[in-house]
This record gives structure tokens, sequence and C-alpha cells, in this order.
């Protein structure tokens, strides 16, 4: 984008060259955007004196629309316009089409009430307007398309200025004349271009005044509103420090203001209570050494003596100058911890109780989650009580237990009361039983009290036992039970079993004599029975029952004498054997099908006695021990079981034999010696009619391999996840709950296992942006996988950390999780925003650099270096003072200022005691750079000046020419203190040396504008002469070659026609009596003095037009074999040897054949002269393939070589090689070959050893360049 200068410097220059005075005036007043102290004299244009005004109007005041309209009419009254309005564009609804709506506009005359519709722009005017150039015409050159809309208000001629704002194309500056077809002078255009440029300057302005004001608003709105002191400390090597900044809510919590702070950063350390000092200091020094983050909490007594608590936290960052600054903030924990002393208090006493308290205790919270556990003995709880800590209930307990005690929490928060309930629990090989209390001990945790009543549930089951003894024999056992009288037999009591057994109800039963229902055939059995009981005895036998319908079936009865109400009774038991007997009718065939069974079965099958006898094994057993049956059955288990397991062999048969199963895995060992890995299940069966133990070991050496790559599979993920890098996190995909987390994880994050541990994200507050989830949730159902996703997650401290969050769904226990791994890139995106500010500073950098050595104009320089200085650094007042060399006199001769705040422009001093303070200030060349005037010492004079132009903050830099101060590049910060940052130092410095090279080449610049003009004059008479001699010697040479040409041509064809007398006349004698070999000698020199007359001819003539060639496409090795034909009587003559060493095909290339023939014939030709006979000659050629593709060819000899020294001259004009000292030559050949390759587009040169060789080489284009 074109700056201000560019168009404003040609006016300026020539308003300036008639009127110098008055032209600086104006040219001061418009480029220090200040109102000028005198009014536009007579001499002064209107326009001129008009385009100041504007100027000032739009960029001395805020750019509102008022001002805008009055400096247009100012404008349009100056240079007689009918109309003048700003334009700005929209993108219209056509690609590339444009539409331009107007902000304002002024009228002159009748056109006062006339209104400018919307106008449509061109492509290709936009184009012309983006380049920045303007518009300018008459209606009838445009057509009818463009004529419509100036015609509705009858313009005769226009011009449109483009307007620029942050480099963009944003509107149009136009005017308009209805009365004549104008032409626009170049004052004019110059004038009001300049004023379009003005125009997007005043509007980016209001863009950044705008800006700032509400940046700066809107910081101090956060600052009040957070909650604490926010602060910005830095501390130096030596150990002082200071308060860059703290916010005004430190009164609240400090009782200080905040200057007082800032002034004596001391105060706050003397605040902190003598007991937390040392931890104080510590932690900051260990910081500052490491550069992690502080964190310090401890007490305060403030002023008033009252006693706070208060929370620091901050983070550090280590400056250019090796100082180390905080950015952090403080909280009042005052409240916190008086509360927490109060809990710990209470903690204490409610855990002497507790511990006093035999019974188990848990807090739980309401997601089922043990918060803490209290357990006297081991054997009353599943797991230790730290290891249950952070658990789920239905981690720890069987699922029935934990959902019941999981409902009873929920009743327990929902309803405010206590849960009474019983569970039982297996725990160390026995059950036990339970008694649990639920009470509510916070909004969302219980305490649960749990009792151990096993002994207690013993005793009532041993009572209830005891009492329903009678009640379970007559209803609960499955055999019928019959109590009768025992004189008699009649039936007292019986149960249910017995009645269906005999198909008769309760009532009809009772009462009932043996002969009812005992078949006749074995009544006998009755009498037998009574007298075996009444003598003490035992009956047991089977007999035969009959059934109310008469059926008879089998029963077995077993009968005792026992007290039965206080008297003796008959107590018989009764079973139904009628399947027994079928089963035992039965057993001899299924006897057969358990055998085929027993052999087939691929598992091995052991038969023991319950004293572990092995009595049969089955095929199976025999294939996969290796053994033969009669080898295997009389094997002792101990030899085909590994010794590591033959401890499990008591278990085994001990569990089995009280009635039990048992299975387990162990390790066997086959007959060769090999091992195995079993499945063992063993159990209690009927074999032959008696108990027996049925083993069955299935081989699960696969399936065990399989589970042990499974295991080493996981374990190298554990670790992987362990010991990553990246904080890695696993948590269940419905209710996004953390099952796992790594180390990183916590480092980055600021939390512990234990807070993190079955909470979401959601409680954490680790999003940032909640939203962020549920896109990932989507991303994953949709694809299964998330890679590099940029989002902002949220430390415990509340520290935004920006990563690239990678997540892949898994399935772990049968659910759904996600895998998360997230990379940490906040350093590397604050690096980012470094890289980009000091771009930017080097990019102004550069640009003031340019515009210094591109611009020899001290005042253009020294306007660009303040204007674009103060846009950097975002001060009040950028200004280059100067003072000369004797510390007299001093002036401001540039400055750029906000029109908030005083200008120093023009300004001049002649306090000595003044000047010698700022000299003495910069003495050894340093930035001197001041955070806030207030808080240092400065000189009288210099204090007096922070105070008269209400400096708050300043940053200056010397400008030094040689040994001498030259002035001062000084920036001031009106509006509040602040700090300068080492990059702000470092640009300053710089450009205070690019400022004084700038003097510099201005001084210089004087004389040597002097010293040019002389030399100028001296040169130009020299040339005449010069001129005058090359004609004289052109004049020469012809004269001479002409003279020279026309006797040689006579000699040579004399001669010829004397040797052609001599070859038609072989036998007559001679007319003149010379020798033939004579007459050809002659010939040949004849020949050889032509050709360097042409030569010479050729070669002045090329100096004068240069080399003319006719190119024409040509096969070039057609070129060279032609020419080694026509070549070979001379390379014959000299013993030579010529060899071609060419592609197949070279490219067609548009050459002048003759004239590279010429190339290739002096070349050849200087080998074959220079060097003795018998040398060897080689033509090579390459394609060489490049951004301009050539032909490289070599003549390369064997000969005696060439000196460097030849090497470099022998191209030029008359010089010739040492070993061509007695040659005949001019030394012509090579330097027309020169001029031959030259005008073709290439590029000819030499490679020569003395002693070994030389090589020629020249460059032919490819694509035709020949001139």
């Amino acid at each position: 984008m074109h700056s201000t200068e560019t168009f404003t410097q040609p006016a300026m220059a020539n308003f300036q060259a008639d009127n110098p005075s008055e032209g600086n005036k104006v040219h001061q007043a418009f480029t220090s955007h200040r109102e000028p102290e005198i009014e536009p004299p007579a001499r002064i244009s209107p326009l001129l004196a008009a385009f100041a005004q504007a100027t000032q109007l739009v960029l001395g005041s805020p750019a509102t629309r008022e001002a805008l309209q009055s400096a247009l009419a100012m404008l349009g009254e100056a240079i007689a316009v009918n109309c003048c309005y700003l334009l700005r564009l929209y993108p219209d609804a056509i690609p590339g089409d444009w539409q331009a709506q107007v902000e304002t506009a002024w009228f002159g005359g009748e056109n006062a009430t006339s209104a400018i519709a919307p106008y449509p722009v061109n492509a290709q005017w936009y184009a012309t307007l983006a380049a920045h150039q303007p518009i300018k015409g008459f209606l009838p050159d445009f057509s009818l398309l463009h004529r419509s809309w100036w015609e509705r208000r009858n313009v005769c001629s226009f011009i449109w200025f483009p307007v620029f704002f942050k480099d963009n194309l944003w509107g149009i500056l136009g005017f308009e004349d209805c009365q004549s077809q104008r032409r626009w002078t170049t004052e004019e255009e110059t004038l009001l271009g300049s004023f379009a440029i003005t125009l997007g300057a005043a509007i980016a302005n209001a863009q950044l005044t705008l800006t700032l004001q509400q940046n700066e608003s809107r910081l101090q709105r956060i600052s009040v509103n957070l909650p604490g002191v926010i602060f910005q400390s830095q501390r130096y090597d030596n150990d002082s420090c200071r308060m860059c900044y703290i916010s005004p809510t430190c009164r609240e919590l400090f009782e200080l203001e905040p200057e007082v702070i800032q002034a004596r950063n001391e105060v706050l350390l003397e605040l902190i209570h003598q007991g937390d000092r040392e931890d104080h200091d510590r932690r900051l020094t260990h910081s500052m050494q490491t550069l992690e983050p502080f964190y310090w909490e401890g007490r305060i007594v403030t002023p008033s003596g009252r006693l706070k608590w208060i929370q620091c936290a901050s983070r550090p960052e280590r400056q250019s100058d090796r100082s180390v600054l905080w950015d952090g903030v403080v909280l009042e924990i005052t409240e916190r911890k008086q509360s927490e002393e109060a809990l710990r208090l209470s903690e204490a006493r409610n855990r002497a109780l507790i511990e006093a308290t035999p019974d188990l205790m848990f807090r739980i919270r309401a997601d089922g989650t043990y918060l803490d556990a209290k357990a006297d003995k081991a054997y009353q709880i599943i797991l230790p009580p730290k290891k249950i800590i952070g658990k789920n209930l239905f981690d720890v307990l069987p699922r029935e237990a934990a959902e019941e005690r999981m409902a009873n929490i929920q009743r327990a928060l929902a309803t405010g009361q206590t849960q009474l309930y019983e569970y039982q629990l297996f725990i160390q090989g026995q059950w036990r039983d339970y008694e649990g209390r639920i009470v509510v001990s916070g909004a969302d945790e219980v305490l649960a009290i749990v009792r151990d009543i096993s002994d207690r549930k013993q005793v009532e089951k041993q009572l209830k036992e005891r009492e329903a003894q009678y009640r379970s024999i007559f209803e609960a056992t499955t055999d019928g039970i019959i109590i009768s009288d025992p004189e008699t037999g009649q039936v007292i009591e019986t149960n249910p079993v017995c009645c269906a057994m005999h198909g008769y109800t309760y009532e009809e039963f009772i009462g009932l004599y043996p002969q009812a229902f005992i078949h006749p055939d074995h009544f006998h059995l009755f009498y037998e029975y009574r007298q075996a009981l009444q003598t003490g005895g035992q009956f047991y036998r089977r007999t035969v029952d009959l059934r109310k319908d008469g059926t008879p079936f089998p029963v077995e009865v077993r009968g005792i004498q026992f007290e039965y109400n206080g008297k003796p009774h008959l107590l018989a038991i009764l079973r139904d054997i009628t399947e027994q007997v079928r089963s035992e009718r039965l057993q001899q065939e299924q006897e057969v099908q358990y055998r085929s069974i027993f052999e087939a079965s691929r598992d091995a099958l052991f038969v023991n006695e319950l004293d572990g006898t092995l009595v049969e094994v089955n095929p199976a057993a025999c294939e996969i021990f290796g053994y033969p049956y009669d080898e295997l059955i009389k094997l002792k288990p101990e030899t085909y079981i590994h010794p590591d397991y033959h401890h499990l062999l008591d278990e085994y048969f001990a569990t089995i034999q009280a009635g039990g199963e048992y299975r387990t895995q162990a390790i066997d060992i086959r007959k060769d010696g090999s091992l195995f890995h079993v499945d063992v299940l063993g159990t209690r069966f009927i074999y032959k009619g008696k108990p027996h133990i049925l083993g069955v070991i299935r081989d699960i050496t696969a399936q065990v391999q399989a589970q042990q790559a499974l295991q080493e599979s996981e374990e190298k993920f554990a670790t992987a996840f362990r010991s990553s890098p990246y904080p890695c996190t696993i948590s269940l995909l419905e209710n996004a709950r953390f099952i796992e987390v790594n180390d990183r994880f916590l480092e980055v994050t600021g939390y512990c296992l234990e807070e993190v541990i079955g909470r979401t994200a959601f409680e954490l507050s680790i999003w940032d942006d909640p939203t962020d989830r549920a896109y990932l949730v989507e991303a994953l159902q949709a694809t299964g996988a998330v890679r590099d996703r940029e989002l902002t997650l949220l430390t415990k401290q509340g520290e935004r950390r920006t990563v690239l969050f990678s997540a892949e769904m898994i399935v772990l226990g049968g659910q759904q999780c996600w895998l998360c791994v997230v990379n940490d890139i906040t350093e590397r995106k604050q690096a980012e925003a470094q890289l980009q500010i000091a771009a930017q500073r080097d990019r102004l950098f550069a640009k003031i650099t340019s515009q210094i050595h591109q611009s020899l104009k001290l005042d253009c320089i020294f306007d660009t270096t303040v204007r674009e200085v103060r846009q950097f650094l975002g001060a009040d007042r950028v200004y280059i003072a100067h003072i000369d060399a004797q510390g007299t006199y001093g002036e401001v001769v540039a400055e750029s200022v906000d029109s908030a705040w005083i200008s120093l422009y023009g300004q001049t001093t002649s306090n000595t005691d003044y000047l010698n303070e700022i000299r003495a200030l910069f003495t050894q060349h340093q930035v001197r750079a001041i955070d806030d005037v207030t808080q240092i010492e400065a000189p009288p004079n210099i204090a007096q000046h922070y105070a008269d132009y209400q400096v708050k903050s300043t940053i200056s830099v010397p400008v030094w020419l040689g040994d001498e101060v030259f002035g001062v590049l000084v920036a001031h910060q009106c509006s509040h203190p602040r700090h300068w940052e080492a990059m702000h130092k470092d640009l300053l410095e710089a450009l205070s040396t690019q400022v004084a090279i700038a003097i510099k080449q201005a001084q210089l610049t004087a004389g040597l504008e002097r010293t040019v003009a002389e030399r100028t004059a001296q040169l130009q008479e020299k040339y005449a002469e010069l001129l005058k001699l090359n004609q004289l010697k052109d004049i020469f040479l012809h004269a001479v070659s002409h003279d020279l040409r026309t006797p040689v041509t006579g000699w040579l064809l004399v001669l010829q026609n004397l040797l052609k007398v001599a070859d038609n006349k072989p036998d007559s004698p001679p007319s003149i009596p010379i020798p033939r070999s004579v007459l050809e000698r002659m010939v040949q020199s004849s020949h050889a003095q032509l050709h360097l007359i042409n030569s010479l001819l050729e070669t002045a003539a090329s100096e004068i037009r240069g080399i003319v060639l006719f190119p024409k496409p040509t096969q070039l090795n057609e070129v060279i074999q032609g020419l080694a034909a026509d070549l070979e009587p001379l390379i014959i003559k000299h013993q030579a040897f010529l060899v071609q060493n060419l592609p197949e095909n070279l490219p067609v290339v548009d050459v002048d054949c003759p004239q590279l023939r010429r190339v290739f014939e002096n070349l050849i030709g200087n080998a074959l002269k220079h060097n003795p006979p018998g040398i060897k000659i080689e033509i090579g050629a390459e394609v060489i393939v490049a951004e301009s593709s050539v032909i490289r060819f070599t003549i390369t000899d064997n000969g005696v070589g060439m000196s460097p020294e030849d090497c470099a001259t022998i191209f030029q004009l008359y010089v010739r090689g040492q070993t061509s000292r007695h040659s005949p030559g001019l030394g012509l050949g090579l330097y027309l070959c020169r001029q031959i390759i030259t005008a073709h587009g290439g590029e000819i040169g030499v490679d020569s050893t003395l002693g070994i060789g030389t090589t020629f080489w020249f460059t032919i284009p490819i694509e035709g360049k020949a001139q």
C-alpha cells in the first residue's frame, strides 16, 4: 500500500520550490497532524490550502461523518466541482463485481438535493483501483451501461481515487463536474489522491483507537471482577525485584494502594508472617531457578493488624536480561483455612469415636465410591482398608450385595432416614453375616456402619433348627414320616409327603391302623417292626405298602422309638423306592452307556476311590499322558503331576470327600517328560454302587499359551500407557468417568490420582469448551477414532493448555471406553506467537531500513521512522530531537503523537544544562528504558520535561555520528506506566544506527553531488576526444585494408592463372621459368594474407554493428560430420587424429551454420597450428537440462597446453598466446569465435594445463536466442 508521502511529496516539492518558507510550514502542519500556527499565505493555491485544512480536519479529530463532509466541502469548493463523495465498496451477488454505496457526499450549487444511487463496479475498474490507479474520464467515452449512472445527474466528467484500509481496497473518493468536460491538472490529481490516502489512514486510526479503548475497558472490568489480586512481578539476578503491575483489588486484600506496592515491592514481603517467610522465600528461589510455577499458601499481617491466609499462584518466564517475570494471582483463603481447622478438629473427635467403635465403618459417595474405611480385624473385611479407598462398591462386593447396598444408599440420600439391612459375604473360606446401617453424612455421601452378626446368627439358626426340628422332619424331608401308637400302630401324626405317597388327605390318614396301608403279604413285618423298637433297637426293611386306590408300591422303612409329647411313640420313615427299584433294573443298561461315554471322551478321566486309589482310566488319559493302560493304572498321582503342584492333591481329595467339587489348573508330566497345562475338575459320583471320585483332566496348553500372549500384550500396553511422554487417559464412554490415567496426565493437569479416578472431566472442569466432548463423542461413534483435534483444556489451577487431542474407542472388561492421548502444544503456540511478534518487528525494521536506503530526504526518513515506531510500540508519542555538536541548541525535527497529548514538534531549546543532562545520559551508547518515571530520580530539567508533557514511561536511544551525539530517538507512554521489552530496546538501538547512516548519507550526498558534476564534465571531454580518435582509427583501418586487399587479390589471380596454364599445357615449356612449388607457396601466402585482411575487416565491422546471424533449424551431428570430412586433408597433413564423441541425436537448434563452422574451424585449426604433429583432437558434446537448456561442445587436444595467464586473455582482440608468438596471424580468430558464440546467446571458455593439453568449450542454447 502506498504511503502518504508517495502522493504528497511531488506536490510539496513543487510548492516548496516556489515558496520555501511557507511550504515548509504547510508540510510540517500536514505531517505532524497539528493545527498550523499561521494562516496559509495568499501565494498558496486555493486547492493546496483546502487540502491542508481538510487533512487537519480528518486527522486532527475523530473521523466523524460531519468532519468528513466538511473536508469534502473544502475540497469541492477549492476545485469548483459540483459533487464530492465517499463510496464504500461491497461484494456484489455476481462474483468479481462490486457495489459502491454512498457513505457521505457534498453537493454544490443546483445539485444540492441530488441523490447518488449505488453504482456497480465491474472487475476491470476494481482491478484498476486496487492497483492504486485513479479512474477519470468524460461521459461520451463510456458504454451505455456505465453512462446511465452518470447521465441521471448530468455529469460531464469525473475522477475516482482508491481509498485503502489495512492494505485492502475499502472505497472510492470521487469528484464530478456537471458543467464541462474537465481535464484534471497534475496538482489536482496529486493532492486529491493524497487526500484519499489520508482518508484511509483516518479510518485506520479511528478503528485502532476504538479497539484500544475497548481492550483497555475490558481489562479494567476483568481485573476488578476477578476474585483476587492480579499481579506481574520481576526479579533480577542481584535479588532486586519490582512490581510491574498489580490490580486495584489489592486495596481490600493487602490494605495498600497499588502505587505504594509498585513504588516499593518490599512492602508486601514485610506483611508475610514470620513463621511463613522462610517457606515463601524458598519456594520463590526454587521457582526462579527451575522456572517451575510458584505456588504458596501462607499468612500475612495487614497494616491494620488482621491475620489473613492467602494463596499465591504464578508462572515464571525468563527474560532476555536473565531476570524472571512472574504473572499470577493472589487469593484470600482465610475462611477456607478456618473451615479446614474446624473440620480438622471435628474429624479428630469423630476419628476418636470411630476408633473406639468395634464395628466396620465406611464413608461412601453417592456414586458408590469408597472415600474412607475402618476395620479392626482382617477377617471382618474383604480387602484391607487402604486398598478399598477409591474403589467402587461393584469392584469390592459381589454384585447382589453391591446392588442392595447401593439401593439403601440412594434411599437414605432421598429420604434422609437411616436404612437398616442384613447381608452375607464369603470371607476367608466361610460365610459371615452382617448388619448394615446407612446414615446420611453429607450432601452426596453416607456413612455405612457394619456389624458382624455371624455368631448371633449362628445361635439363632441353631435355636430355629431345634425349634423347627419337628416341622422340618414332617415338611422339609422328601420321605414320608409316620408317628404311631407303640401298641396298636394307629397313626398319631404324619407329613404331607406320606399322605401324598399313599393317596390320602391328611385328615383321612390320621387315625388309620397299619392294616389299611400295609400290603397283606408284608403285614407280618409290622410286628417285627414294633418288637424291635420297643426293645430299644432299630428297624430297616424293604416292604410294600398300599395306596388308597389299592395300588401297591415298594417302600424302604426305617424306624426308631422316640419321645413325643412326653410319651414313647414309634417313628417310621418311609421312602418310596419305586424309582430306585426301576433304576436298579436300568442300572445294568446304563452301565453300558456310561462305559461308551467314558471310553469316547476326549478328556482324560480318572476314577479314584475315596482314599485316592486309582481304579479306572479312559483311553484319552493314556493318550494324553503317553502311558499304556497297564502302566498308567498302577501309577501314583505324584508320578504324572508336576512337583510344584503336589500340594494340591490333599486339598483335591479332602474337598471331594467332604462332598464338594474341586476345580483347579496345574501342570502335568507325560511319560516322555514333556510338560503340559491341564484344567482339573474333581467331583464325587457313584461307581459300581459305591461313592467314588471322578477326575476330569483337559489339556489346556494352547489356551494357556494364548492367555500368556494376551497377558504379555496387556503388560506392554500398560507399560506404554504408564511411560508415555504424552498425557493418556482411559474413561468409560457411557458416563466419561476416568478409570485409569498415567503420571504425565497428572503432571500436566495438576491433579492427584485420587482426585481423578471415578470422576468425569465435567466434574473436574477440564473442558474449556464443553461442546468439545459432544463433538468427540459424535466423531468416535461415527468413525471410531479422533486424530489431532486441537482444543483447549483447563488444569486444576485454571490454566488453559492448548493440546492436540487423539482418541480411539476400545473395549475393556466388556465395556466401551475411550483411550485418549493428549499432546500439549501450549509452549509451541506461545513460541509461534513470539515468532510472529519478532517477524512483525523485523518487517518494521526492514521497511524503515529500506526507506532509509531508498531516500536521501531526511524529513521523509525521520517522519517514516517516528510514525512506524509509534505504531509498533503502541506508544503515545515518538520523536527525534537534534542536538548541535556544541550542546547549545536542540530541536525536535520529527514527531508522531496521539491527538490526546501535547505535541513537541518544532520546539527548540538553548538550555545548555538541559542539553548536557541529555548528553550525559548517553555517554555509553546505551538504550535508556524507564518503565515508570516516578520510580527513578531524574535530573531536574528532565524531570520537569516529564511533568510538562505528562510522561509516565519512556524509552530512548542516542543517534551517534562517529563520536558525536547527533540527537535522540525517544518514545513516550503518557497514559500509564508500561514495561519495555528487550525487543523494543533492540529495535530502537538498530533503528538509531540506521538513522545515523541516513544522516551520514545525506551529508555525503551533498559533497558527492559536487564531485560527480565535476567528474562528469571531465569524462564528457575525454569521451569526445576518444570518439574522434576512434573515427580516425576506423578510417585508417578501412583505408589500409582496402589498399592491401586490392593488390593481394590481383597477385592471387595472376598466380592462379599461371597455375591453370601449366595444368592445361603440361608438356609446353613455361613462359616464366618459375618452379611450380614456388607458385603454390606464393598462392598459399596470398590466401593467408587475404584471410588476415578479411578477418581484420570483419573484426572492425563487428565492433560497429556486431555479428549479424542468419539462423535456421540445423541438425548439428550432420554439420560436424561434414566439417570433419572437409578438414581431413589438413588433419592428415599435420599427422593428427580427429575423434568425434557425440550423442547420436543432438537436438535441432536455430544457428547460423556457416558462422558456427568458422568456430569449429578456428578452434581445430589453432590446435593444429600451435601444437607439434601427431596430436589427438576430440570433439565432444552433451545436453545440459536446466532453467535454460543448452548443448555444450568441447574441442580437446593433448598438446603443449597454455598458462593461466594466456587462458585469461586468449579471447581478447589482437591477443596471441605464448605458443603462437612465431606463428602467422593477428590474434583475431578466437576473438571472432567469442563474438559468434555470444551472438548465438551462448558462452565460450578454455581450460588448459601446461604439458597436458587444452579444452575449448562453448554452449549453444536449445531454444533459439540468436541475435
